[in-house]
């Protein structure tokens, strides 16, 4: 089966406007875009935080459908007070998270991206990733029923050492295997909740990709495509290249997501040199990567 392919503008948005984002989006040839709700969520200022934030959205609404697009996913405000503290402490769900179920609702998608509630201390053992995923399972559990009000669809993000905090002989960062995300699933038991696979989260992690993607099997519903050349910290590792631009073995990938079945968007997330660059460079990057995913996709 051909799966419709995707791109976050997000990065473009930070350098430009809205429509300019979403007309270059479009210009290099995609119908569908993972769009960036978080953007519109941080600072005081941010509309998702005003009064009026439902006429923002319809707004946005507009502006998507007259760039000839539609929203395969969105990605959730993730600056949120995401840290578990050392006792384990966490705060739920604000009212500025929850707005975001009604506001991909009625951008008349189904797909909300999140990450997990991170601990920046050291794992010495099991017990340790156990009580992380319960502080999750009740965190993402407190939020099934609005998504079930809302027609949204929780999908939870595998996560990477990004603060470079594990040592060696600790177990692993927590929601960096499927067997973690997997577990979690388990604990909230809700038919709201499926994954979403960053492939540039799981390489720097070491992880196998087509072996996570068999693991998730029908709980996979979204991606987030990216490139990198795995874990070569003190370097920023998490670079966001478009697929093919670094060492993820891509055949494998997609050779994965054809045995499972997956049936969403094939959903790019570059972050890169993008905002860097020109318009008319932005375009040709994009129109050349989203010809890659579709040789890729052919390929298999």
């Amino acid at each position: 089966m051909k799966n419709p392919i995707s791109i976050s503008g997000g990065k473009i948005n930070k350098v430009s406007d809205l429509s300019t984002a979403l007309a270059e989006v479009a210009e290099a040839g995609f119908e569908y875009i993972d769009f960036w709700l978080s953007y519109f969520c941080d600072g005081e200022d941010a509309p998702m935080r005003k009064p009026d934030w439902e006429k923002f959205i319809r707004g946005v609404g507009g502006e998507i459908a007259a760039a000839g697009l539609k929203v395969g996913q969105c990605h959730a405000y993730w600056r949120h007070k995401r840290e578990i503290g050392e006792d384990f402490s966490f705060s739920m769900p604000s009212a500025l998270t929850l707005r975001n179920f009604d506001a991909c609702a009625m951008l008349g998608c189904e797909r909300l991206v999140f990450h997990p509630l991170e601990r920046w201390m050291p794992m010495p053992d099991e017990s340790v990733r156990d009580r992380i995923i319960a502080v999750n399972a009740e965190w993402f559990g407190s939020m099934t029923g609005h998504a079930a009000d809302c027609g949204v669809e929780i999908h939870i993000e595998n996560l990477f050492d990004h603060k470079h905090k594990g040592l060696p002989t600790d177990p692993g960062f927590a929601f960096s295997r499927a067997e973690d995300l997997i577990r979690l699933h388990d604990l909230i038991g809700s038919d709201r909740v499926f994954f979403c696979l960053d492939t540039g989260h799981a390489n720097i992690a070491g992880q196998d990709i087509p072996a996570m993607i068999r693991a998730y099997g029908k709980r996979l519903g979204s991606l987030h495509l990216n490139d990198n050349y795995g874990k070569i910290s003190p370097i920023y590792e998490d670079l966001h290249l478009f697929p093919g631009y670094g060492r993820i073995d891509w055949k494998g990938v997609f050779g994965a997501l054809a045995e499972v079945g997956y049936s969403g968007t094939l959903n790019m997330e570059p972050i890169g040199e993008l905002g860097r660059m020109p318009s008319e460079i932005r375009v040709a990057m994009m129109r050349t990567a989203r010809e890659i995913v579709e040789f890729m996709q052919r390929s298999v």
